[in-house]
């Protein structure tokens, strides 16, 4: 699948696609948002974005709870000042993730 750059992705995928450098990510053309992913530094960050890019940061070791969860599902409710929502074993200060956490898996 091509990277957007005008949504938000992982920038070791851009790296390896050649669409940036590690040098032009950490410039002034992009925004950092998580550990990690990226968006363009023009783009609005809307709940929505923010959604986004937890799901790419939390993809196999968590799923997007709450807000999160209801934005990309399409029912905008979400507080604009609020982080962004997950579940798991995530570590991030700009990410909520509650202390009951998920179960442990337990196969069939």
């Amino acid at each position: 699948m091509p990277i957007d750059l005008c949504r938000p992705f992982r920038g070791t995928d851009a790296v390896a696609a050649g669409l940036v450098t590690p040098k032009v990510l950490r410039g002034p053309r992009f925004r950092r948002l998580f550990t990690g992913i990226y968006v363009r530094a023009d783009v609005e960050v809307t709940p929505e974005v923010r959604s986004r890019a937890a799901h790419l940061l939390v993809d196999g070791r968590g799923v997007l709870g709450g807000f999160s969860a209801a934005e990309l599902l399409g029912a905008s409710c979400w507080p604009l000042d609020l982080p962004a929502e997950a579940l798991g074993r995530i570590p991030s200060r700009a990410l909520i993730v509650p202390s009951y956490g998920l179960p442990p898996w337990r196969g069939r």
